[in-house]
């Protein structure tokens, strides 16, 4: 599997590096870690995903777009309850005005190791109901289904989830 970062400035970072990503993708399952072809770790500021997975013949490329700057993460959708619900789940503190979360160091990482785990769900959901899987988008179903996987597989790395959706981290 190919492991990218893209080139960030002084002050700007992604928050899981390749220890992390080596330590979170111990806890995968080795049938979907196989199919997994590259892991991409982008900085585009002009994004409305912070997370995409495309399947590229028989393999996956999983893609995290989370880079912060100063420790902060641009607000992609401020009508959204469900996103910003999620920031704050992770420890996220949300400013509306300047629509951008700002974040402490330990929280970026978890709310980073949530999205990669969601994003390589999507493989794992992909596999699991690959004739169900139609070219159309994921499904609430489907992006329900792959919260709980990177939750789940959260937990077994130790890592604090948050609590119940849209509660603060203990």
């Amino acid at each position: 599997m190919r492991i990218s970062y893209d080139k960030v400035a002084g002050d700007c970072l992604h928050p899981l590096d390749r220890n992390d990503v080596a330590r979170i993708m111990r806890c995968i399952d080795p049938q979907i870690k196989q199919r997994i072809s590259t892991l991409r770790f982008r900085h585009n500021a002009q994004t409305t995903q912070e997370g995409t997975t495309r399947r590229i013949g028989d393999s996956y490329e999983v893609t995290v777009n989370f880079c912060l700057k100063n420790y902060r993460s641009r607000i992609l959708n401020v009508k959204n309850k469900k996103y910003l619900n999620e920031k704050k789940r992770f420890g996220g503190s949300i400013d509306l005005e300047n629509r951008e979360v700002r974040w402490s160091p330990s929280n970026a990482k978890r709310y980073a190791t949530f999205l990669l785990l969601h994003e390589i769900g999507h493989v794992a959901y992909y596999e699991k109901y690959l004739d169900l899987r139609t070219d159309n988008g994921s499904t609430k179903k489907e992006e329900d289904w792959c919260d709980t996987f990177s939750v789940r597989t959260m937990k077994k790395l130790g890592e604090n989830t948050g609590g119940e959706q849209g509660q603060p981290p203990m």
